[in-house]
């Protein structure tokens, strides 16, 4: 864990999967957290530290820990995806809209719908340089470099939603199975929903994706005021 307040909660957590008896295949000093991390088939992305102007600034994994994961052997995706946090397009679009940073982690801004269909925040998406890694026999060589929109929609032929800057946990959702989410909702003041606060789950709606429960999702204050989302909160054990 990368901030100092949060690194007590790493042998709270061994603890845990110790005691469902979950097998830990390896551990690292390096910094990474799990909201980085999205897995999605025979490749995963992994949110690594911004570039300014050549210089390192981890938020909150580092490249460095990217590359230990490859070189360690604890990945096995076909192809592993290394994503520049775009801080300085954040910066700016903060301040043209007036809103919160997203890139605390990767999955601030980028979420997995199904196979074909992703949620993300574009701007910040082409904004974002990637270095894409192909795994050759026991080891990752680094193939290429683009931009996350180009690699998810030329490369691997995803469909986009384009998130809102109005909203603010957009992407913070639990896909339960292919095009079936369950995500946070922006209340009104009486904590209803209302479909012009939630464009993303209307335009998801739209194009056929079922939202759990009723619809809507859960009201947002119901996790956020604990410092995090949905997708924050939880962690699969497992899925059939």
């Amino acid at each position: 864990m990368f901030e100092p307040v949060r690194q007590r909660e790493v042998p709270i957590v061994r603890d845990a999967w110790e005691g469902i008896g979950a097998d830990i295949i390896y551990e690292m000093d390096a910094h990474v957290e799990g909201g980085e991390f999205l897995p999605a088939g025979e490749f995963a992305l992994l949110g690594v530290s911004a570039d300014l102007n050549g210089k390192e600034h981890v938020i909150r994994t580092s490249y460095a820990a990217g590359q230990e994961l490859m070189n360690s052997g604890a990945v096995g995706y076909e192809e592993f995806v290394l994503v520049r946090a775009p801080l300085q397009a954040d910066r700016e679009f903060r301040k043209e809209h007036d809103t919160g940073s997203r890139i605390m982690h990767l999955l601030g801004w980028v979420n997995i719908v199904s196979e074909d269909l992703i949620v993300l925040d574009a701007d910040l998406a082409r904004a974002a340089n990637v270095d894409v890694y192909e795994r050759r026999g026991n080891d990752y060589t680094k193939d290429h470099s683009s931009n996350l929109y180009d690699y998810l929609t030329e490369e691997k032929g995803f469909d986009i939603v384009d998130v809102s800057w109005s909203e603010r946990w957009p992407t913070n959702f639990l896909t339960i199975e292919s095009e079936t989410i369950l995500p946070l909702y922006e209340p009104d003041a009486d904590g209803e929903y209302r479909s012009e606060n939630n464009p993303t789950i209307e335009k998801l709606k739209e194009l056929g994706v079922e939202i759990l429960p009723d619809g809507a999702g859960i009201p947002r204050d119901s996790l956020t005021n604990g410092g995090g989302g949905i997708h924050c909160m939880t962690t699969p054990l497992s899925r059939e």
